[in-house]
């Protein structure tokens, strides 16, 4: 049989039970070529000639070829001997003796080119044999590094795809791929009992495991198993086995051979989905809306208990499958819908239409009476959701607001008809808000006249008692002089109560924000009032709690003024006994504190249905209290509104016959300790001021001798005119120190005569001006400065604070001549 050197084709492997190393075993199957003879089963494959058997068959030929070489001589040599013989013997004849030396050389010749020959064929086969050999090994060991690639594949696609593969024998002994073991966590050997494989197992999955094992073998059928495994780290893995009897040559039951892949992560994720699902479900059924679901081929899925709910008729036919034209179809029968009209066809495709756009929403009237809203919209692989929800209620709601809005319309034509007449109305009462406003403008008017010509002479009467006081004069006299006085200081607050309030009322009236102490405020106003109510007989002291700060920030001026009000209200209505000023404070937020003061008092005390009215513009307790105790009924309302602007309130608590607690509070800021300079180590001597040229402005005779009487009581000299117009001409002829001018006078104001003379091209444009008025109305002196004037001096004063604005302005004067000054000019 000729050998064949061609290297036969592969087409798989398959791993070997035999032998110990088993998964190293595989038998390597070749493909049958066409026109070549296959082995039949059961025979061994032709084996190549071995090399020595060839080179045996060589020897015996060179020694066969050279045995015929020498049998070929010796023939010719004992020929020879025989042609001799004959010739000696002259029996053969010449002839013979050359043919049988031919035939005896040919048949040598033949003998030894056969042998050459049949040498040099078996050289050949035996050099074309080695040469194949040769190829066969070469092949063979690239085969084998092909085997061990594919075994590392199969290992890694095994490792890849977390299966391993194992083999069983007809003992109870498995033998295991490396990644089942990996996949158990066991480590690795030869072979593993089939108990340690069911100790492996998870103790609620054993028995199916065996029985199953079992089954397997007794049916000779193929084994499908899901199961767990416990891993010695107690880690818990999931494991899919499928396995395949196996049977001899005599169908006789051998083993399994079979695979098992780690699916842990697809449990998981199975569980993953099917709790997803659970939620899904529960999601839906906690929809307050009633839901459906259709697959893309328009079939029903499932529907939420609000829709039975909803729809009873429906969730008793409707099964998961069914069409949703058939359920339009025996709804319709059933008499579920409104009623379509002749044409059902055309209903069914409108219907049929809206639901597979699934664009808006609809609304149907059931024959039942309800009212329900459908949305439906499409899922992402092509189904169908659907929302149903019951607008009954709403409908009724609609239906009202429909009657509401034609009742509406009605009342609006009745609306447009009192709309003319409130146009007309409106232009009624814009002419009433002109008037208003004119009115509010005269008024204002009318208190700067008033407040002019009420202080003027009230500035003379005031200066004049005081001059009179400093006068040599009995002491009947001067009782009578220091009630006068006492008078006018009385008229001055009724005065000043009627002009704070119009600043309240015009909103006009600002705070300071000072830094000052409590406890000087409360001991000034006890100073103040101590004469009057050691007078009257009564007791009047003031207490603060221990934890008042020393020092807060806020307005004492407007806190003093309400504190004297109201105590000088309680010492007014108090016979006897006493009244007291408590005063006590608590924090707020940050660095605000709320400070509250009570004046407490053991007076005639107030009805409850007159206290509510206390605190009203113009109001006291009855008509006779104005008769017995004076006052315009001011002050509460005015302590009323500063309480209000410093964030606080005002009350009042009393029992008639019982005495009255009048409290307030105000909001102030914790305040800082003022610095207070040292006092002189010596006694400072007050030097007299010096003597000053003083212009006077003033078109009242009363008003010009005080002013002439108090100026010359100091040693100032003093030039008098009566209108602006002089006052100009005046300065232009003579240098002046000072300047008083009052705002009101005829021909030229005092605001067009300063005017005028800060527009004067000589030094006496820098001649201080201080303004008379007895205008103190809120903006007053802002006007007076905005003007050119350097100070205010409002009508009626005090000789002291006369004296004070004199010398304060003299001072400066005297300061402004001196060398390298600077003065500062009001423009």
């Amino acid at each position: 049989m000729r050998l064949s050197t061609r290297r036969p084709k592969w087409v798989g492997v398959k791993p070997l039970a035999e032998g110990p190393d088993n998964e190293d075993s595989l038998t390597i199957y070749p493909k049958i070529l066409p026109g070549r003879t296959a082995v039949r089963s059961g025979a061994k494959p032709r084996r190549p000639v071995s090399r020595l058997v060839m080179m045996a068959a060589a020897a015996v030929m060179i020694a066969v070829i050279v045995c015929g070489a020498g049998f070929a001589i010796w023939t010719l040599h004992e020929s020879a001997y025989d042609v001799v013989a004959l010739g000696e013997g002259g029996s053969t004849s010449r002839q013979n003796v050359v043919i049988l030396a031919r035939r005896e050389a040919t048949i040598l010749l033949l003998g030894a080119g056969g042998t050459a020959a049949g040498v040099l064929i078996l050289l050949s086969s035996l050099w074309r044999e080695i040469r194949g050999i040769r190829r066969s090994e070469a092949w063979l060991a690239e085969q084998n590094l092909v085997i061990d690639k594919s075994k590392r594949l199969l290992l890694d696609t095994q490792r890849i795809g977390n299966l391993g593969h194992f083999e069983t024998s007809l003992g109870s002994d498995s033998v295991w791929s490396p990644q089942l073991f990996e996949i158990a966590g066991l480590p690795e050997a030869p072979s593993i009992a089939f108990e340690a494989i069911v100790a492996l197992s998870h103790p609620d999955d054993r028995d199916g495991f065996r029985s199953a094992w079992e089954e397997s073998q007794a049916s000779r059928s193929k084994m499908v198993q899901e199961l767990r495994w416990i891993r010695p780290d107690r880690e818990l893995r999931w494991i899919h086995i499928e396995a395949d009897p196996r049977y001899d040559a005599n169908h006789q039951f051998i083993g399994h051979f079979g695979v098992a892949q780690d699916v842990t992560r697809r449990k998981i994720a199975e569980q993953a989905a099917v709790d997803f699902r659970h939620l899904m479900l529960d999601a839906i059924e906690a929809i307050s809306q009633g839901f459906i679901l259709y697959d893309k081929e328009d079939r029903y899925v499932l529907a939420n208990s609000r829709f039975r709910e909803m729809f009873p008729e429906h969730a008793a036919f409707m099964y998961p499958g069914m069409h949703y034209e058939d359920v339009l179809r025996i709804g319709y029968k059933l008499g579920l819908y409104e009623d379509p009209g002749h044409d059902f066809d055309a209903w069914l495709a409108r219907t049929l239409e809206w639901h597979r756009s699934a664009e808006q929403p609809m609304v149907r009237h059931l024959p039942d009476g309800r009212w329900i809203r459908r949305d439906e919209r499409r899922t992402s692989d092509g189904g169908i959701v659907g929302l149903r929800a019951d607008i009954t209620d709403f409908k009724r709601v609609e239906a009202a607001l429909e009657q509401r809005v034609a009742d509406l319309e009605l009342a609006r034509s009745d609306l447009e008809a009192q709309k003319l007449r409130l146009v007309a109305n409106a232009e009624e009462l814009r002419l009433a808000r002109d008037a208003a406003e004119a009115a509010t403008r005269t008024k204002s008017q009318f208190l700067a006249m008033m407040s002019h010509e009420i202080r003027t002479p009230m500035t003379g009467m005031m200066g004049m008692i005081g001059l009179l006081c400093d006068t040599a004069l009995d002491d009947e006299q001067l009782k009578l002089a220091n009630m006068a006085r006492a008078s006018t200081h009385d008229l001055l607050l009724v005065i000043n109560d009627i002009l704070d309030f119009s600043k309240l009322e015009a909103g006009k009236l600002t705070l300071e924000s000072i830094d000052f102490s409590v406890q000087a405020v409360i001991a000034g106003v006890v100073s103040l009032l101590g004469a009057t109510a050691s007078g009257k007989g009564v007791r009047l002291e003031g207490s603060l709690n221990d934890q008042m700060p020393d020092w807060l920030k806020g307005d004492p001026n407007r806190i003093r003024q309400i504190l004297l009000n109201l105590a000088g209200n309680a010492l007014k209505f108090t016979e006897q006994g006493s009244v007291r000023i408590v005063a006590s404070h608590r924090g707020l937020s940050g660095e605000i504190v709320e400070v509250r003061m009570e004046v407490i008092d053991s007076g005639i005390g107030i009805p409850k249905n007159v206290q509510e009215n206390l605190f009203r513009p113009f109001t006291q307790a009855d008509n006779s209290t104005s008769r017995k105790y004076g006052g315009t009924g001011l002050g509460l309302a005015i302590s009323d509104q500063l309480c209000k602007m410093m964030g606080g309130s005002i009350g009042v608590e009393s029992v008639p016959g019982q005495g009255s607690t009048f409290w307030f509070t105000v909001q102030c800021r914790r305040g800082d300790v003022p610095t207070v300079s040292a006092p002189p180590v010596a006694p400072v001597i007050e030097k007299p001021g010096r003597k000053l040229t003083i212009l006077v402005a003033e078109d009242n005779l009363m008003i010009r001798t005080l002013i002439s009487k108090l100026l010359r009581k100091r040693g100032h000299i003093a030039d008098m005119v009566a209108d602006g117009e002089a006052a100009v001409t005046a300065v232009q002829a003579k240098s002046y120190d000072l300047i008083l001018m009052d705002m009101h006078m005829p021909k030229m104001d005092g605001v067009s005569a300063t005017m005028m003379v800060r527009k004067l091209a000589g030094p006496e444009r820098l001649v201080p001006i201080i303004a008379l008025t007895g205008n103190a109305l809120v903006g007053q002196r802002e006007n007076c400065l905005a003007a050119g004037m350097d100070d205010y001096l409002s009508k009626p004063f005090e000789a002291a604070d006369f004296y004070a604005v004199i010398d304060r302005w003299g001072e400066a004067k005297a300061e402004s001549e001196t060398p390298h000054a600077v003065i500062h000019v009001r423009s």
